[in-house]
């Protein structure tokens, strides 16, 4: 576990920053996609930064503070809203064999569109995000409230106990030359931690994996959830069996003044 390197949340010209350290189901609100949301990791010693475009340009704010911390040694993750200019890259990585494997995802560009082009519309209350490390695209995270996907709320709540207000997420690593680095933990923990800024009256993030999917459920363990249920549900893949586990984060309590 890598040592928080600052615990609060800064702005900086309309940007709001996390820093923080840190080591199967899908589904936007208002479109932020020109906002870069950074979250600190420090970088193992000797590695290189992943090489790659930036898919959109970045603020001169965003850079300069990227110069700063490249300075210092660190690695940043941001965050992106997906936009249907992001859908071959989302067709891409769904591709992948071992993306593949969990999502069982349709990749026609057709079908790629369909289910992410309300969302990225603004029409579905999910949220599609990009992740980014050092301004390079490398996994995917959604997001919504349990309680706007009334069949999931259902199914989910006969299993485990669904607070008001509770949040539940889904991820990949996209890019294969990046997957086995440790960036899955980092990713859920940078985007829990702005969860818990984003919805303020979230009590909670409850997320619930197939339980074959063991590289999945020990990247929530490695991000500082535990496990608080097993029981049957829906699986996105139909070569599997009904068998989840689920996992939860609380927010963590206000700091005593």
């Amino acid at each position: 576990m890598v040592a928080p390197i600052a615990p609060d949340l800064r702005k900086r010209d309309g940007i709001a920053t996390t820093f923080v350290g840190g080591s199967g189901h899908h589904h936007d609100r208002t479109n932020h996609a020109s906002i870069h949301w950074p979250s600190v990791v420090t970088r193992p010693a000797g590695s290189a930064a992943p090489s790659g475009p930036s898919p959109r340009p970045l603020t001169r704010a965003d850079g300069a503070l990227l110069s700063a911390l490249h300075r210092l040694g660190v690695l940043v993750i941001s965050w992106q809203r997906v936009t249907e200019d992001d859908f071959p890259l989302l067709r891409r990585w769904l591709e992948q064999p071992y993306v593949a494997r969990w999502w069982n995802h349709e990749t026609s560009p057709e079908a790629v569109a369909r289910d992410f082009g309300p969302t990225a519309r603004g029409e579905e209350p999910s949220e599609d995000w990009l992740a980014l490390l050092d301004g390079r695209p490398f996994g995917l995270v959604q997001r919504s409230r349990l309680a706007d996907y009334a069949e999931d709320f259902e199914a989910l709540a006969a299993v485990t106990t669904v607070p008001d207000g509770a949040v539940s997420i889904d991820y990949l690593i996209g890019e294969p030359d990046l997957v086995g680095q440790g960036l899955g933990p980092r990713m859920i923990q940078a985007m829990i931690e702005r969860t818990w800024q984003d919805y303020p009256d979230a009590p909670c993030v409850l997320i619930p994996v197939s339980a074959a999917n063991h590289a999945s459920w020990r990247a929530l363990e490695k991000a500082g959830l535990a496990r608080v249920a097993e029981g049957d549900l829906e699986p996105d893949n139909p070569i599997d069996d009904r068998a989840h586990v689920i996992y939860r984060i609380d927010r963590p309590p206000l700091p005593s003044r």
